[in-house]
């Protein structure tokens, strides 16, 4: 193992200089980077260079490539040739490097010499003008002196420019090659720089470059002690270096800059300026400094030049390279070929003995070896494959949990003892790890690994340093157990020892399902003999389908024995009363290799029935294809006999034996279409009894019954025998009449039924009498839907009902119309509720002064279509379906919320008034959501005052006087709206605790012209004020009511007369203004 960390190690380091060769000089032969910084290695030879670098990586990457197959020996031989063609290419482009860099040193001493005895003599010339013109003191000729100048010009092309200047800094004269040469001259010498420069004392003549712009342009200057004068020279030393001295570049170029700055280049007639010497135009071969009178430095740098193929002079030394590396090839494959041929033979002979090895194990899995000695024999096998390995096999407990030791013999014993059984857990060593990630988990160093801290003393003491464990996982990719090797040094493994691996834990799967599939076989077995049902396997290869399996039950069930029922078609077990779409059923479905569920009579070997509930499915083989069918059977004949009863409960009436709704709307369905196809009509009476109620509530259940078997008795004995009569529930009947000519046939039923069931009833020596309601709805020929006949009849029934009972009525569309009204009402009214779409309005009750005593709180409900809906319509209807009571809840809130709004506004307390429903006050829960209501809203009870109708108080009186002892606790006033129309008598209304009574607006509308009204409302009255109640006289709408009415004596009054009914904001704007008396 630890032979194997070093190749990885060298292979590593080989491969990365390898790398590092080839980059550098693909690089290179790209952008030609390396040149510069890599000069003193590579040289003027850069193409070479670089392609030795790029052959040489290439090189050692193509060993480390083929490392595997070449051997030893061959990448040894190889990685030699490599060194020595490396070696012999840096000697020889060093070599030749340095003579090239010694070549451009000469030419660059050559040019420095020339260059400083040019500049010497320019020198010179000037200083013999100057000498002139301070023999002269400063008075020379002008025309004398301009000869002179252009004299200069002429001889000297490197001279553009000459000026004197005085001691003040004022130009004597100035002459130039050209006119802008002069202007250019005369622009610098009047810059601030320099100026100061030329103002500056100095003895030596001093050169200075003023402008950026045109590096190539110099001044210098000269003094001219007799006058203070100083004699200004412009010097082009481009035209300098360039034209005026004679100097052989060779092969080389040479570039002029003054403080980094390029002046010129020294080129060979005929090549442009900065040309380029391919990809190494910047490599520098030599540099050479020129000193310039005031200190002034020119700096000279050759470089290759473009007249000289330098790629062909670099190659020389990359072909010698070349040879050496195809010789090196040459010899590593040479060496390589044999080790490879040695090594596919072991290979061969190695995968030869895996497979017998694989081969014996599989035979013992195919012959049902033990479990035990196939994990066993595993073991050994990939210890032999993994020389000094140790294997062990563990398999995973039925719950998941642990995994337990099944095979590990080549470890020392008190190793398997002490992980005999160990945790399934990301912390449990390799195996236990393995287990739960389920993916492979290596340990190359035990001693260091976090997951085995408990299991370090036993590792220590028996020498195990690495461990590599696999899963190992069935085919639907369930955990079955572990495969691991332990190595006494530390290491990883490779691909091979990985593939090995999991080769190894693929037999162990094989193996252990191989096991489970048996077991379940046998154990699937059993089952199906020991099952109560029968189990039937049919061929599906052969055309008539013969059984070849039945199981016990099967025998148990049909009185066939297994003999008698193999090789025939289950056909045998069916006859006279079997279903044949039953039959058809399985035929078609088995023909189509379809799952079938039917359920049919068969029958015993001794020939009784018997019902069998069959499941029959296809089995399928690995490919999909069909090949068996099997079938299940189960007795079902009792479970058949509780169908039959139940299905006659299901259609018919368990107290009466009539047919109950589902046989009754069956029975019409069937008559209707024959009706339509015989073009007859048929009719529906929907029968209610009258008094029904009463005799079941007072005499008992039991008595009710006897009544209801008496009724079923006589209506069934007043139809025709193709009639049917039919109880809905309760005390509710249906007949259903087919096969009618004319509508007299119908009143015949009708007239003969009604006065039979009128007569008496005689229960336990009572006498019990009944009438009843009928409902008729009759078909029409072009009728839809026979089930409406039925509702069209309970329509009728129910408008007998309302005329009085103990009649019948003939269902009209006007019937139709009034209910779809009411349904339409509900429904608008649910939305409204829902929406909160209702308003309340308030109407001012006054005194006899015109004082505010009270406000009356009245619902208001404006709909989307039809405007204002009348109280009067839609508050029976909800009193009728129960909507009254969230309507209630709203008007009781919102009128308290509103009464404090108004005090808000500094309106003052207003007392209101709330009417109250039936529904409402005989709620269990009135008082309670009533003392809710008040402390929510916050309204003092003293401002609530409740109306109620003397209906109300008529209905369960004791109760309803134990309410209104409970409201008067809370001190909430209660009044008696609408007083005079329903008590049959007074005597109560000394009992009630109330405060005030309603005089109806009947009494009131008549008062002045009906002298009667008038004495039931002085009577109404006189006999409130003896019992200390307030009167409340409502319906005023003129001043001669109120006026007589005040002569009774009434306290208060409340009318259209005095303020009609208002929203809450004209409510509020009545308070706050004052009102007349």
């Amino acid at each position: 193992m630890p032979i194997k960390i070093r190749y990885l190690a060298l292979d590593a380091l080989l491969l990365m200089v390898a790398t590092l060769l080839a980059t550098l000089g693909l690089a290179g032969l790209l952008s030609g980077w390396l040149a510069p910084g890599a000069s003193p290695l590579f040289g003027l030879l850069g193409a070479g260079g670089y392609l030795a670098l790029l052959l040489a990586g290439l090189a050692l990457v193509g060993l480390l490539w083929r490392r595997q197959r070449l051997g030893r020996l061959a990448m040894v031989a190889g990685l030699a040739g490599v060194l020595a063609s490396s070696l012999a290419w840096a000697v020889l482009s060093g070599e030749q490097h340095a003579a090239t860099q010694r070549q451009a040193g000469y030419l660059l001493d050559n040019i420095q010499l020339n260059a400083e005895q040019v500049m010497a003599s320019r020198l010179t010339l000037m200083r013999r003008m100057a000498d002139r013109l301070d023999a002269a003191g400063g008075e020379l000729d002008a025309g004398v002196m301009r000869r002179d100048v252009q004299s200069y010009l002429n001889d000297a092309g490197s001279l553009q420019g000459i000026g004197l200047r005085d001691g003040s800094g004022e130009w004597v004269w100035v002459h130039g090659r050209d006119a802008g040469r002069a202007e250019w001259l005369r622009v610098q010498l009047e810059d601030a720089a320099v100026m100061e420069w030329l103002a500056a004392p100095f003895e030596e003549p001093r050169m200075m470059v003023p402008s950026a712009e045109s590096p190539g342009l110099a001044l210098m200057v000269i003094a001219v002690p007799s006058s203070g004068q100083q004699l200004v020279t412009l010097l082009d030393t481009a035209t300098l270096l360039g034209n005026e001295l004679r100097v052989q570049l060779g092969l080389y170029r040479v570039r002029v800059e003054q403080a980094a700055r390029p002046l010129l280049e020294l080129r060979l007639p005929g090549t442009l300026p900065w040309a380029t010497a391919g990809l190494f135009e910047d490599q520098l071969l030599a540099r050479r400094h020129v000193g310039l009178p005031g200190g002034t430095r020119l700096t000279l740098a050759a470089y290759p030049g473009p007249q000289h193929d330098w790629l062909q002079a670099g190659l020389a030394p990359a072909r010698i390279s070349a040879g050496w590396l195809l010789l090196s090839w040459l010899l590593a494959f040479s060496l390589g070929l044999s080790g490879q041929l040695m090594a596919r033979s072991r290979a061969l002979a190695s995968a030869r003995s895996q497979l017998e090895a694989q081969h014996a194990i599989q035979t013992m899995i195919a012959c049902e070896a033990p479990l035990e000695s196939t994990l066993a024999e595993i073991s050994r096998m990939l210890e032999r494959q993994l020389p000094g390995s140790l294997c062990s096999i563990m398999l995973a407990s039925e719950d998941g949990r642990v995994l337990r030791l099944a095979a590990g013999g080549s470890l020392p014993a008190a190793y398997c003892e002490g992980i005999r059984e160990i945790a399934i857990g990301p912390r449990a060593g390799a195996c236990g790890s393995a287990a739960f990630l389920q993916a492979p988990v290596i340990c190359d160093d035990l001693a260091q690994d976090r997951r085995w801290s408990g299991f370090h003393p036993l590792l220590r003491e028996h020498g195990l340093a690495a461990c590599w464990s696999c899963p190992v996982l069935g085919s639907d990719g369930r955990l079955l157990g572990t495969f691991a090797t332990y190595y006494r040094q530390p290491g990883a493994p490779g691909s091979g020892e990985m593939a090995l691996l999991e080769k190894a834990a693929g037999l162990v799967a094989l193996a252990v399902e191989r096991q489970q599939s048996r077991r379940s076989l046998r154990l699937l077995e059993r089952s199906v003999e020991s099952s109560i049902n029968g189990v039937v396997i049919v061929d599906a290869n052969r055309p008539d389908l013969p059984i070849i399996y039945v199981n016990a039950a099967f025998e148990r069930l049909t009185g066939y024995s297994r003999q008698e029922a193999q090789g025939r078609n289950c056909r045998f077990l069916q006859g006279e009363n079997t279903d044949p779409e039953a039959v058809e059923a399985i035929r078609s479905r088995l023909a189509r290799h379809e799952e079938v569920h039917v359920t049919l009579c068969n029958y015993h070997k001794d020939g009784t029935p018997f019902w069998n509930d069959l499941y029959i499915s296809p089995v399928r083989d690995g490919r999909g294809e069909v090949t068996h069918f099997v079938g299940v059977q189960h007795d079902v004949s009792q479970h058949k006999s509780y169908e039959a009863k139940l299905a006659h409960h299901a259609s018919h009436d368990a107290l009466t034996g009539l047919g109950n709704r589902s046989l009754f709307e069956d029975r019409l369905a069937h008559d209707a279409s024959l009706a339509q196809r015989q073009r007859h009509r048929l009719a529906v009476l929907f029968i209610d009894l009258d008094g029904f109620k009463p005799i079941n509530d007072a005499l008992g259940h039991a008595v009710g019954d006897r009544v209801l078997i008496e009724v079923a008795r006589r209506l069934e004995a007043a139809v025709r025998a193709g009639d049917t009569v039919a109880r809905l529930g309760g005390d509710e009947f249906v007949l259903l009449l087919p096969g009618l000519l004319s509508e007299e046939q119908v009143l015949e039923v009708v007239e003969r039924l009604m006065p039979l069931i009128a007569q008496p009833y005689c229960v336990d020596g009572q006498e019990l009498y009944l009438t009843c309601s009928v409902g008729i709805a009759l078909s029409e020929p072009e009728m839809a839907d026979p089930q409406a006949l039925l509702q069209q009849a309970d329509m009728a029934m129910f408008q007998a009902k309302q005329q009085g009972r103990n009649t019948y009525q003939w269902f009209t569309r006007a019937i139709t119309e009034k209910f779809g009204e009411r349904v339409s009402m509900r429904n608008d009214l649910q939305e409204a509720i829902d929406t909160q779409a209702f308003q309340l309005y308030y109407q001012p009750l006054v005194d006899r002064d015109g004082e505010l005593v009270a406000v009356e709180a009245l619902l208001r409900w404006e709909h989307p279509r039809r405007g204002f809906v009348s109280p009067a319509v839609f508050i029976p209807l909800a009193e009728s379906t129960g909507q009254i009571m969230p309507i209630s809840r709203w008007v009781l809130e919102r009128a308290c919320r509103d009464m404090l709004a108004l005090e808000q506004k500094g309106l003052g307390r207003v007392k209101v008034a709330v009417n109250l429903s039936p529904l409402q006050f005989h709620r269990p829960s009135f008082l309670a959501t009533l003392r809710q209501t008040l402390q929510e809203t916050g309204l003092p009870a003293e401002q609530l005052e409740l109306e109620l109708t003397e209906g109300i108080l008529m209905d369960n009186t004791e109760l309803a006087i134990d309410i209104l002892h409970a409201l008067r606790g809370m001190r909430v006033d209660v009044s008696i709206d609408d007083f005079g129309t329903g008590f049959s008598s007074l005597s109560y209304l000394r009992q009630l605790p109330i405060s005030t009574v309603k005089i109806d607006r009947s009494f009131v509308r008549d008062v002045t012209r009906n002298p009667q009204d008038a004495a039931i409302v002085q009577g109404i009255i006189s006999m409130a004020g003896h019992l200390g109640l307030r009167v409340v006289a409502e319906g005023i709408e003129t001043r001669e009511q109120r006026q007589q009415l005040a002569d009774y004596g009434c306290d208060t009054f409340q009318g259209y007369l005095l303020a009609r009914p208002m929203p809450l904001e004209d409510l509020a704007l009545f308070l706050a203004s004052p009102q007349p008396a």
